[in-house]
C-alpha cells in the first residue's frame, strides 16, 4: 500500500511540475567582453540585458565576463564559465591568437560559440555576428579621398594589434586608397581602443609632425584624442572615426560639435547576439555570418541622426517601463497559477494522506498485536531464564560454601586425631619401655606403627587444607626474626648431623619484623628439609639473614644435586617435580612444598626466588616486608598497591591498564595484588557493592573477583555490571573454590568471561589477564563500539564526563521505547531542549539527535556481540522499529551491515 501511495503521489507532483513549467529546459549564456572601458562596449551588453527581458521568459539566463582588456584574464574567464556549465558561449576577443587556443577547445566540448565584434584565427565557432570592417574601412578611405580631393598626408591610428577589427579596418582603408598614388599614409600609430593612448601617442608625434593633411582613428574616442592633440598645436586637419555611437558624448555628437568631420556606424549587434544564441539553443535555423549594415555619418546627417537616436531612446525607456510592467504583471500571473496549483495538489495530498492514515492505523493496530503478543512470550522467556539463573547461582553459592564447610571439617578432624594420638601414644611408649615376652612386643609394636600411621594420614588431612592457601587469615605479631631463624635450625640439626653436613650461618643479630609466625614457620621448615634432602653427605648449607631497607632477606644456599635449568623456570608450579631430584630418594615429595612457599610469601606481601646450578648448588631467597600495614577498607581510598610499598624500578605511570580486585578477604586480596602489581594498576573492594561503585567511578580494564562476599555477591555483581550497557563491555575473571565443569558452565552463563579455580597457577591468572586485554583491545581497534562511552570519559572534564554519562543512562533505560525523544530526555536531565542540544554538541561533537542513534547503535552492536538475537530483535530492543533503516543506520555508524559485522566479530574471536 505504501509502495503504491508512494507512485501516485510521485506522478502527481511531475504532472504538477510540467504545467508549472511547460518549457522545462533553461539555459545559460555566457558573455567574455574583452573590455567594457568605452561607451560602444557598454552599449552592446545593455542591449544583450534588453533583449534577454523583452524575450518574456526565465529559461535563458545571461553572465557576462570583463577581461579588462587582459589576455589572460579573458582565457581564464571563458574556462571559468566552461566549468559552471554554462549551454552557450558568446565571445568578443581582445585578440585573435592568444583567444584561439581556449575557443576552439571550448567549441570542441559541444558548447556553441559566438564571436561578437571580433573574430578568432580559426572556423571552430558557431556563428559570427559584427559589421564587414573591411568595408567599413573601405568606405572611411573613400571618404578620406573625397575629403583630400585624391591629394594628402594620412596619420592613421590603429585599434589593439592583434585584434581582427583593427586589421580588416585597415586593410580596407588601404584598398580604397591604392588607387591614389598622392595619397599616403604616412605614419601608422597604436592607440589600442583608448582615448588616453591616442592624445599620448598623438601628442608627441604633432609636436614633431604637423606635414600632414588627415587623421584616420579606427574609433571615435580614438579620433577625438587625435582633435584634442591638433587643438593644442594649433592644427586642423580632417579627422575621421568609426562607431557612430548616438550617446552625448560619441561619435554623432563629435560630428555635431565640429571635433571630428566624420565617422561610421558601426552597430553593437548586442541584442542581434542574444537572438542568434535563442536560434541556436532552441535548435532554430540560423546564419553562420551576421553582417551588420553601416553608413557614413557627417555633417550632412549628424543632426538628424542624432534626432533619431533620441526618439529610439525615448521609445527604448517606454519599452523598459513597458516590460518591466509586463514582467511584473507575469510574475503576479505565475504566483497565482502556482497557488492555485499548490492548493489544488494540497487538497489531493489531504485525501491520500487521510486514506493511508487510516490504512496505517490498521496497520499498526495489527502490528501492535503481534508486537504485544511476542513481548509477553519473551517476557515469559526472560522470567524463566532468569529464574533458572538465580536458581543455578544459588546452586553455585551452597556449593561454594560446602567446599568451604569441607575444609573446615577436615581440619576439625585432624584436630581430633591429634588429640586421641596424644592420648594413645605415651601409654603405648611407656608400655614398650618395660621388658614384655615376644608375643606383646609385636603386638605394642604393631600398635606404635598404626598410631604413627594415623599420625601420618592426619598429617596429610593437614595439608590438603593447609593447600587452600586462599582461605588462610594472617595473624601478625612483632618478633625477634633472628632468633626465630635459630631456633628453626636446631629442629633440623640432628639431621644435618646424620649427613655430616657443614653448617654456616650468617645472621644479623635482633631483626625485628611484623609478621605471621606460622607462615614464616612453613616456609623455612620446606627450604631447609630441601636443603638436606637433596645435599651430599658431607655438604655444606649456608644459612643467611639480612637487613636491608624495609625488607628483610633469608638465604637458604646448599651444595648438592642443585637444580636443571630447564627445570627452574616450573619450580614454583603446584604437582611439579624436577625428574632427576627425586631419583635414589626413598621418600619423594608431592610437588606442593615449593609451590606453598612462594603462595605464602606472596600472601604475607614479599616474593621468593631461586638460582641454582644443577650438581653443584641450589639457593633459594625469601624477600619479606619489616613492617606490616593492616588494610582499612572502610576508610582507603583503594587504588595503588594497598600499603605495600611497590618496586623502586615499577613506573606507575608507564602501566596502560587499570584492573579491580574484589574479595572480602584482605589476605587473599594482598595475594593478588602482589602477583599483578609490577604489570598493571591496580584498585580494590572488599565486597561486590562497593566493587560495582568502583567499576561506575574508574572503568577499569578487568575485574577479578570470588564469588562468596557479604552484602552482593560476585554472582550478582556479575550480572549487574553485564546487564548495564555502559560497564557491559568490561571483562570479568571469576574466582572460586569449586573445581567442576558444571560451576564453570554456571559462572560463563551469568556473563563472566572466565572462571578460575582456586588455588590457581600464577601464571594461568597472569596469562588470562593478559588475554582479555588483547581481546578486548582487538574489538576495541577493529570495531570501535567500546570507545563509544570511553571518549567521554578519559578526556572530558569530570562534569562533562558526569553529564554525558548520565544522558547515556537514560538513553539505555528507555531503550526499547522507539518513541523515546530529545525532549524526553531533556525532562529527565532537568535541562532545557536548547540547553540539551548545546552542552552534548560542546561535549560531544555531535547533534542531540546524532548522539542518541549513535547510543542506540552501540547498545545493539554489544547485543550483535554477546547475544544470539536476531536483527530484527536487536533493531527493536535498541529503539528501532524499522529493521532496514536499523540496517542503514548501522551500516552508515560501523562500515557493515548488522550481519557481515557480527560475522566480523565471530572470526575475530
Amino acid at each position: 500500500m505504501k509502495k503504491y501511495f508512494l507512485i501516485v503521489v510521485l506522478i502527481f507532483f511531475v504532472s504538477c511540475n510540467k504545467q508549472t513549467d511547460r518549457n522545462k529546459d533553461n539555459f545559460v549564456i555566457g558573455f567574455s567582453q574583452c573590455t567594457t572601458d568605452d561607451d560602444w562596449r557598454k552599449t552592446m551588453n545593455e542591449e544583450m540585458f534588453r533583449e534577454i527581458r523583452l524575450s518574456q521568459t526565465d529559461r535563458f539566463k545571461l553572465i557576462i565576463k570583463d577581461a579588462k582588456g587582459d589576455n589572460q584574464k579573458q582565457i581564464d574567464d571563458i574556462e571559468e564559465l566552461v566549468n559552471s556549465g554554462i549551454d552557450l558561449l558568446i565571445v568578443s576577443p581582445n585578440e585573435a591568437d592568444p583567444l584561439t587556443k581556449v575557443v576552439n577547445e571550448t567549441f570542441d566540448k559541444g558548447i556553441p560559440v559566438i564571436t561578437v565584434d571580433r573574430n578568432i584565427n580559426s572556423n571552430k565557432f558557431s556563428a559570427y555576428i559584427g559589421a564587414d570592417n573591411f568595408v567599413v574601412g573601405k568606405e572611411a578611405g573613400l571618404f578620406a579621398v573625397e575629403l583630400l580631393n585624391k591629394k594628402g598626408k594620412i596619420i592613421e591610428i590603429s585599434g589593439l594589434k592583434g585584434s581582427t577589427p583593427a586589421m580588416e579596418r585597415a586593410s580596407g582603408f588601404r584598398d580604397a586608397i591604392q588607387n591614389y598614388p598622392e595619397i599616403q599614409i604616412i605614419k601608422s600609430i597604436n592607440g589600442d581602443w583608448l582615448m588616453e593612448n591616442s592624445i599620448i601617442s598623438t601628442d608627441t608625434l604633432f609636436n614633431n609632425l604637423r606635414d600632414f593633411d588627415l587623421v584616420f582613428a579606427h574609433n571615435d574616442v580614438m579620433a577625438y584624442g587625435a582633435y584634442l592633440s591638433a587643438k593644442k598645436y594649433g592644427i586642423k586637419p580632417f579627422i575621421i572615426g568609426i562607431d557612430g555611437l548616438n550617446n552625448p558624448n560619441a561619435g554623432v555628437q563629435f560630428v555635431l560639435d565640429g571635433y571630428i568631420n566624420g565617422t561610421f556606424l558601426y552597430p553593437t549587434g548586442g541584442d542581434k547576439a542574444i537572438q542568434l544564441a535563442m536560434a541556436i539553443l532552441n535548435k532554430e535555423p540560423y546564419e553562420r555570418y551576421n553582417y551588420l549594415n553601416t553608413i557614413k555619418i557627417d555633417k550632412s546627417n549628424a543632426r538628424m541622426t542624432r534626432l533619431q537616436g533620441e526618439q529610439i531612446g525615448d521609445q527604448q525607456s517606454k519599452i523598459d517601463v513597458l516590460d518591466g510592467q509586463l514582467s511584473d504583471m507575469y510574475s503576479v500571473l505565475r504566483t497565482k497559477n502556482t497557488f492555485l496549483l499548490l492548493t489544488s495538489s494540497l487538497v489531493v495530498l489531504v485525501l491520500l494522506i487521510a486514506v493511508l492514515t487510516f490504512y496505517i492505523m490498521i496497520n499498526k493496530n495489527r502490528i501492535n498485536k503481534e508486537l504485544g503478543n511476542k513481548h509477553k512470550i519473551i517476557s515469559l522467556q526472560y522470567n524463566t531464564i532468569s529464574k533458572q539463573r538465580d536458581d543455578l547461582i544459588r546452586m553455585l553459592k551452597i556449593t561454594e560454601e560446602t567446599k568451604e564447610k569441607k575444609l573446615q571439617l577436615l581440619t576439625n578432624i585432624y584436630h581430633e586425631f591429634r588429640n586421641v594420638l596424644t592420648i594413645i601414644k605415651p601409654p603405648v611408649k611407656e608400655l614398650m619401655d618395660f621388658q614384655h615376652n615376644e608375643i606383646v612386643s609385636k603386638k605394642l609394636s604393631v600398635v606404635n606403627k598404626g598410631a604413627e600411621r594415623l599420625l601420618r594420614l592426619s598429617e596429610e588431612i593437614l595439608n590438603y587444607t593447609n593447600n587452600n592457601i586462599y582461605n588462610t587469615v594472617l595473624t601478625y605479631t612483632n618478633i625477634n626474626l633472628s632468633k626465630f631463624v635459630s631456633n628453626n635450625i636446631d629442629v633440623f640439626k640432628q639431621k644435618i648431623i646424620e649427613k655430616r653436613i657443614k653448617l654456616i650461618q650468617n645472621i644479623q643479630e635482633e631483626i625485628y619484623i611484623d609478621c605471621d609466625v606460622s607462615v614464616i614457620e612453613k616456609v623455612m621448615y620446606n627450604l631447609l628439609s630441601n636443603a638436606i634432602k637433596y645435599s651430599y653427605e658431607g655438604g655444606k648449607i649456608v644459612i643467611s639473614l639480612i637487613d636491608k631497607d624495609t625488607n628483610v632477606l633469608i638465604t637458604i644456599k646448599n651444595s648438592g644435586k642443585g637444580i636443571p635449568s630447564t627445570d627452574l623456570p616450573h619450580i614454583f608450579t603446584r604437582l611439579y617435580q624436577a625428574k632427576n631430584l627425586n631419583s635414589g630418594l626413598k621418600n619423594e615429595g608431592t610437588g606442593i612444598g615449593l609451590a606453598l612457599c612462594k603462595e605464602l610469601v606472596q600472601l604475607h606481601g614479599g616474593r621468593i626466588n631461586v638460582d641454582s646450578v644443577e650438581n653443584e648448588f641450589a639457593e633459594f631467597t625469601v624477600i619479606i616486608p619489616k613492617n606490616h600495614q593492616q588494610l582499612n577498607f572502610e576508610d582507603e581510598a583503594l587504588t595503588g598497591s594497598f600499603g605495600i610499598s611497590p618496586d623502586k624500578e615499577v613506573n606507575n605511570s608507564a602501566k596502560e591498564n587499570t584492573i579491580l580486585v574484589v574479595d572480602d578477604n584482605p589476605d587473599i586480596l594482598r595475594l593478588i595484588v602482589n602477583i599483578i602489581k609490577n604489570e598493571y594498576n591496580v584498585i580494590t573492594a572488599y565486597n561486590g557493592e562497593k566493587g560495582l561503585e568502583q567499576v561506575l567511578n574508574n572503568s577499569p580494564d578487568i575485574i577479578i573477583s570470588d564469588i562468596l562476599m557479604p552484602i552482593m555477591d560476585g554472582m550478582t555483581m556479575c550480572i549487574k555490571i553485564k546487564n548495564n550497557p555502559l560497564i557491559s563491555h568490561i571483562p570479568i575473571i571469576l574466582l572460586t573454590a569449586v573445581d567442576s565443569t558444571d560451576s564453570n558452565v554456571k559462572g560463563l552463563e551469568v556473563g563472566a568471561d572466565a572462571y578460575i579455580t582456586k588455588p590457581f597457577n600464577e601464571e594461568l591468572l597472569k596469562m588470562t589477564i593478559r588475554n582479555l586485554i588483547a581481546k578486548r583491545n582487538r574489538y576495541k581497534d577493529i570495531f570501535g563500539f567500546t570507545k563509544f562511552v570511553e571518549n567521554f570519559s578519559r578526556t572530558k572534564a569530570k562534569e562533562d564526563q558526569d553529564f554525558i554519562k548520565k544522558c547515556i543512562k537514560y538513553i539505555y533505560e528507555n531503550i526499547e521505547d522507539e518513541h523515546f525523544t530529545i525532549d524526553h530526555l531533556s525532562e529527565l536531565m532537568n535541562v532545557s531542549r536548547s540547553s540539551l542540544y548545546k552542552k552534548i554538541k560542546r561535549i560531544a561533537g555531535l547533534r542531540a539527535v546524532d548522539f542518541m542513534k549513535a547510543a542506540k547503535l552501540n547498545y545493539a552492536a554489544r547485543l550483535l556481540f554477546n547475544s544470539n538475537l536476531t536483527v530484527s530483535e536487536i533493531a527493536w530492543k535498541s529503539g528501532f522499529s524499522d529493521t532496514k533503516y536499523f540496517s542503514k543506520c548501522f551500516s552508515i555508524q560501523f562500515g557493515s551491515n548488522p550481519s557481515v559485522f557480527r560475522n566480523k566479530l565471530i572470526n575475530q574471536n
